[in-house]
């Protein structure tokens, strides 16, 4: 079996409703089989409120040269995903978790670290950055380790055979009244980043000329589409608890398109297996409801996987992100990994950068 092609084993935890700051979690399925324990969340509501904050901050702060020390950024990042990591893999849980990663690890197989989050509040959060002090590395940055979320759904996806070309849809966006993006540096290492595959016939990247709702609806009527890529602006409206992205009206000035209008598009493109949203926030929820980011609100229309951004990240993480995340799944490797290379080619690509 190839490098690229690593099967998995599944480490599937569920973190259901608390009382307080403190939540029922399970281990529903692994290797080393169930167990259950109570979390203590590390963080009263000022704490994380500031948390969150100063992790938003790092995150943009960060990519300056390279130190030979731990940077602020650097600092504030770890020690927020130590504390979530401790939090959450306690007592048994991290026992059964360690037997899970070396019984792996025996069969050349990795553990897709797979989080059911049942807790609305807890949703919301930034659970990618796990960070485990005894390997010193971030759980995500791992191909061998995988972070997926997963969502209960009352409709089962059938999984779909594609013969190739796998055919991408790719929509770019920058409206004339928010801030200029830079789409034709990133069009251009998309291109590149799949330019042997599209040679040999196993890859068709398609543009969408137009910018609107009504563009979009009539390319969704043909096809057929594998992968939906959106390039532009997100926000998520607090007031009315859903994520949105930013399309053009008529006049080439911010058209707010919901997520409910999105997936009411997308969705009846039954061949659409992917939903990549290089916008921001496209993964932001509220904390009364795990439905309301975009991308859960698409998963629970039918998507099967969606991929999407719960903060703002600079335009060069972006650009490398898209190009290593399909470089990885055109090497046949699982959505899931695929997006662990493409988080490690960030953390490489751009100097100090978390």
């Amino acid at each position: 079996m190839g490098e690229g092609k690593m099967n998995y084993l599944d480490f599937e935890i569920e973190i259901s409703p608390g009382s307080g700051r403190e939540y029922p979690v399970a281990i529903v399925r692994s290797p080393a089989g169930e167990a259950r324990e109570t979390m203590k969340f590390p963080f009263d509501e000022l704490a994380l409120r500031d948390r969150l904050q100063n992790l938003q901050i790092a995150l943009l702060r960060s990519g300056g040269k390279r130190r030979s020390f731990l940077s602020p950024e650097e600092q504030t990042v770890q020690e927020f995903g130590a504390a979530m990591f401790n939090a959450l893999l306690a007592g048994e849980l991290r026992s059964r978790y360690d037997v899970s990663q070396r019984e792996a690890a025996q069969k050349g197989l990795g553990l897709r670290f797979k989080m059911r989050i049942q807790s609305p509040e807890l949703a919301a959060l930034p659970w990618e950055f796990l960070y485990d002090q005894r390997q010193a590395e971030y759980v995500c940055l791992s191909r061998s380790t995988p972070v997926v979320r997963y969502l209960e759904l009352p409709q089962i996806i059938q999984p779909l055979a594609v013969t190739p070309p796998l055919r991408i849809l790719g929509m770019l966006v920058s409206p004339s009244n928010l801030d200029s993006l830079d789409l034709d540096n990133e069009k251009d290492r998309m291109e590149e980043a799949t330019k042997d595959l599209q040679r040999q016939g196993l890859v068709e990247l398609t543009w969408l000329k137009g910018k609107t709702w009504r563009d979009l609806q009539k390319a969704m009527r043909s096809g057929p589409w594998h992968i939906f890529h959106f390039i532009g602006h997100g926000a998520f409206d607090r007031n009315a608890d859903e994520g949105l992205i930013m399309l053009e009206d008529e006049a080439g000035a911010s058209h707010r398109f919901t997520a409910t209008q999105l997936g009411r598009l997308l969705a009846d493109h039954h061949f659409l297996r992917l939903a990549l949203l290089n916008a921001c926030e496209g993964a932001r929820s509220s904390e009364r409801d795990i439905f309301s980011s975009t991308g859960a609100i698409l998963v629970r229309r039918g998507l099967p996987a969606v991929l999407a951004m719960q903060y703002e990240i600079t335009d060069e993480a972006a650009v490398e992100f898209s190009r290593s995340f399909y470089e990885a799944l055109a090497e046949s490797m699982p959505v899931d990994a695929a997006v662990a290379e493409a988080r490690k080619a960030i953390s490489l690509a751009v100097n100090n950068t978390v």
